[in-house]
Parts: structure tokens; sequence; C-alpha cells
């Protein structure tokens, strides 16, 4: 009673104060993503694929591997992609009264396109499946050049002064580009996302599908109207990707 300092620090107990420090009670939210931020697909498939486990597990059934993954991108798969894909009214349409000299000299001015943008050395599908086949995310670096020059051929082929009765099969074509934009655009990120990467080859497929349907469609307009190039015209290319 009588030692003024009985922790003896130098300082009276009379003079010593406790003080509390406040807790840092930051919430847990902050250290995740907020409830506004959208789910990758490959967070959606881990989501789902947990859901189902549980659920065949609480009924007694086997949760056989197959089941579950194949339960998990049922939902993913279902999902269109969001694409936005040009439509009739924003092609240039002309109505020309010689319908025949319309379509050889747009025939002619598409081949000019094509030409334009020669395929590279190593194809989109051979990068592709280098990367995937071998695990190797960084070659899909080398889509970044295929990728900017498929933006210049879609670009040049909505300027391009379309007959009208060759408007739905240019639609096709310029429909397909802009789908495979749209595909490889999101399996180049596909660090970011390796899911939704692999679920796109499947669109990128599609968009293949439709650019080449759209060259068949045309070049069965142009043998309807018997419209033909020679070897030396740059025209004579629409029929060698109706062939493909």
């Amino acid at each position: 009673p009588n030692n003024s300092d009985t922790d003896n620090d130098g300082i009276l107990d009379a003079d010593e104060k406790v003080t509390i420090e406040p807790v840092n009670k930051a919430p847990l939210a902050s250290a995740s993503p907020t409830s506004n931020e959208p789910l990758t697909d490959t967070d959606v498939f881990a989501r789902d694929f947990l859901t189902t486990y549980f659920s065949l597990k609480e009924g007694g059934k086997p949760a056989d591997q197959a089941t579950l993954i194949e339960s998990a991108l049922t939902d993913i798969q279902a999902q269109k992609p969001n694409i936005s894909l040009s439509k009739i009214d924003d092609l240039l349409l002309t109505h020309p009264t010689n319908q025949k000299n319309a379509l050889t000299v747009y025939g002619q001015q598409l081949g000019e396109v094509i030409a334009r943008h020669p395929k590279a050395k190593e194809d989109e599908l051979a990068i592709l499946q280098k990367a995937f086949t071998e695990k190797n995310i960084a070659q899909l670096a080398k889509l970044d050049p295929l990728i900017a020059d498929y933006r210049l051929f879609l670009a040049e082929l909505l300027i391009l002064s379309i007959p009208t009765e060759a408007a739905e099969a240019h639609l096709g074509i310029v429909n397909g580009v802009e789908t495979a934009i749209f595909a490889l655009d999101e399996i180049r990120n596909a660090s970011a996302d390796p899911l939704r990467a692999l679920i796109r080859l499947s669109t990128y497929r599609s968009g293949a599908d439709t650019l080449l349907q759209g060259f068949r469609d045309l070049n069965s307009i142009l043998q309807r109207e018997e419209i033909s190039y020679s070897k030396n015209e740059a025209g004579i290319l629409i029929s060698y990707f109706a062939a493909l």
C-alpha cells in the first residue's frame, strides 16, 4: 500500500491509466468479393459442383464424379453467350436494277477483302490445341494478332455495298466473324476464367460454321445467277471457302 509504483516502471500508480485499444472489426465481406461482383464460369462450376455433391450425399446417392461434372456444366452451357451481332439494317444494302452485274462486282470486292487478310502461319486452331494439350496458357498470346486481323476483316465487311439478294448470306459471314472474335477474346483470357475459355471453344466452332454457311449460301446465289470468276480474280475465293 505504501509503494506508489507497484510495477516498478517508474510511473506512479496514481498516474497510470488503463486504456483499451479499440479492436479493428472490419467486416469479413471487405476481404471477399461483393455480392454485386459477377461470378466467373469457373466460380459457378465450383458452386454448382458442391451443391450437387451435398444434395446427392444427403439423399443417400453415390456422388459419381461424372454425374457431378455433367450437372455442374449443364447450367453454364445453357447460358447463351452475350454476343453483339449485326443485323440486316447494319449492312450497306443496294437496290440495283441490274442484279447480276451488281452481284458480280460485289463478289469480286468481297474476294479482295478476303485476300487482304491471309491466314497466319499458325492459325487459331493450332494455337488453341497447343495451349490446352500442353497446358501452356502463355501460348494464347499468339491469338492477339489473329484477333486484331479478324477485327479489321469485320470492319471491311461492314462497309461493302451489298446487293439485296446477297444480304442474308453476307450477314451470315459477318455474324460468323463476330462470333469468332467474341469467342477468341474470351479464350484469350483463360487465366482469368479457365472454364469459360473451354466452353467458348464450342462458341468459336459455331462462329466458324456460321461463317462457312454464309459463303455457301452466297456461292449458291452466284451459281444461280451464272456468275463465275477466273483463277486470277479474287471472287474465286468465295467458291473456295464454300467448299470447305
